[in-house]
């Protein structure tokens, strides 16, 4: 959905979405509780299990929308009435009461039934890639905002960190802001926390900047070739705090925990934060905690970081509710090790975060020599883990999967969706979605599946419901 992880130092696709958030029976509720520090998070785009049978006519349709240039969807968000809301980046002409004449940012509203309910563009050589529900019952919309952007008024140098919260009942922009320095910034998932009575937004990506800005003194050299992962807090009043930490190479954060801890992916060798922790392989995954209960409001915070790893390289993609995560790795031996992984060839994993390290691990074997395997997406619903996968696997984990047309595109293209138990991470079903290419994907409470994804001539957005 977002660009791959690993590009940033090699061709490793590593591909990236995220949300925050803990599960609950409606969707979009619950939350995270930080200790210490009063940090309470509120969730994003998970729907509860159970919530009853799916009635005729609520998961069983598709519907498509754009502008007249090309248009993607990065993330999706089931609400509590079983609507939905999709986020991405649209071209001029989608809605002309915001979209200008710029490309920019996109939400839309999807009814239970298939029906769209709004949609807007911001403008503004903006883009959201991540949307979560807010305490006060609107939207947060969180991506990017690009050189030169009028997308918001207080843009810094290069890439912004674009944040928007919109009313959900017609997607009106209320608040707008960019969080940056001097170089560029990426963000990569966001929750909603509680600090002293106040709302913030808290962040993390990766940033590139020197103590320019918004961004605090940075450890790895110079340039896009060794960013820091960015733990950033914004408040609604104004006040903008982004620590950095990391070590002499690229470390970028990809997600929360559910006490707020970051977890995400490094290339730097015992430095830095990583001091006394050699680099195991030629990425590592990272654990970084703060003792004041995960709350860092200076820009400089003293950090308490951990790797692991394997033999090879692997990366985190997406932080999930109870302290699950979803990643690749190429590793055959040590920490995070699949048995049919190679230095060419990518497998998935899932595990569940324990203290300092994974108490639960699943590796999604498969015999196919495919240097590109990656997870498009993925989300918890109560105990399920849902993964999309980038193409159509066939052997190993993935063999025996149950095919469903649920596109526009030739039957060659298409995605395979494994779900799996979280307690004993089991896969439970294997579907093959042919004729699509998924960028986002959500579960409703009854079990309906939404899968976003680009149409046949690569140009609109499609959402299509998928019955359980």
């Amino acid at each position: 959905m977002k660009q791959p992880l690993l590009a940033v130092c090699t061709a490793a696709l590593f591909a990236l979405t995220a949300c925050s958030g803990s599960p609950g029976n409606d969707a979009g509720t619950g939350g995270g509780t930080g200790t210490g520090g009063g940090a309470t998070g509120t969730g994003g785009g998970m729907t509860g299990t159970g919530g009853g049978t799916v009635a005729a006519g609520d998961c069983n349709w598709s519907v498509r929308f754009g502008s007249l240039l090309t248009d993607l969807a990065y993330d999706l968000l089931v609400l509590n009435d079983g609507s939905a809301v999709v986020v991405g980046v649209v071209g001029a002409g989608l809605d002309p009461k915001d979209a200008g004449s710029e490309r920019g940012a996109l939400a839309a509203r999807i009814s239970k039934q298939g029906e769209v309910m709004w949609k807007r563009a911001y403008g503004g050589g903006t883009a959201a890639t991540n949307v979560i529900l807010a305490q006060d019952g609107n939207l947060w919309l969180g991506g990017y905002a690009g050189v030169g952007s009028q997308g918001c008024t207080n843009h810094h140098g290069g890439e912004d960190v674009w944040l928007a919260k919109v009313r959900l009942s017609d997607g009106e922009a209320l608040f707008k802001t960019c969080i940056g320095g001097d170089d560029d910034e990426e963000m990569r998932a966001f929750r909603e926390v509680v600090l002293d009575g106040g709302v913030a937004v808290h962040m993390t990506g990766e940033t590139d900047s020197h103590q320019n800005g918004d961004v605090g003194p940075k450890h790895g050299g110079g340039g896009f070739d060794a960013p820091d992962m960015m733990s950033a807090f914004v408040f609604l009043d104004g006040g903008t705090h982004v620590a950095c930490f990391g070590t002499n190479g690229p470390d970028i954060g990809t997600g929360f925990l559910d006490d707020g801890s970051l977890v995400g992916s490094t290339f730097g060798d015992d430095t830095g934060d990583l001091m006394g922790q050699p680099l195991q392989g030629y990425a590592d995954l990272m654990l970084a905690r703060w003792p004041n209960g995960n709350v860092c409001t200076e820009k400089m915070c003293s950090v308490e970081a951990t790797r692991i790893g394997g033999d090879s390289n692997e990366a985190i993609s997406q932080a999930l509710p109870g302290n699950t995560v979803v990643g690749e790795t190429r590793s055959t031996d040590g920490g995070v090790k699949c048995a049919t992984a190679s230095a060419s060839s990518a497998r998935i994993f899932v595990a569940h975060v324990s203290g300092n390290g994974f108490d639960k691990f699943k590796c999604l074997e498969t015999p196919t020599e495919n240097g590109v395997i990656r997870a498009v997406d993925a989300v918890r619903a109560g105990n399920q883990i849902i993964v999309a996968i980038s193409d159509l696997q066939t052997g190993g984990d993935f063999a025996g999967a149950t095919p469903i047309d649920a596109g526009t595109q030739t039957s060659a293209n298409g995605n395979t969706v494994l779900t799996l138990d979280a307690d004993s991470m089991s896969i439970t079903r294997r579907i093959h979605l042919r004729g699509v290419e998924a960028n986002a994907i959500a579960q409703r409470a009854d079990g309906c599946l939404l899968v976003s994804s680009r149409t046949s001539s690569g140009s609109d957005i499609n959402i299509t419901a998928i019955a359980p």
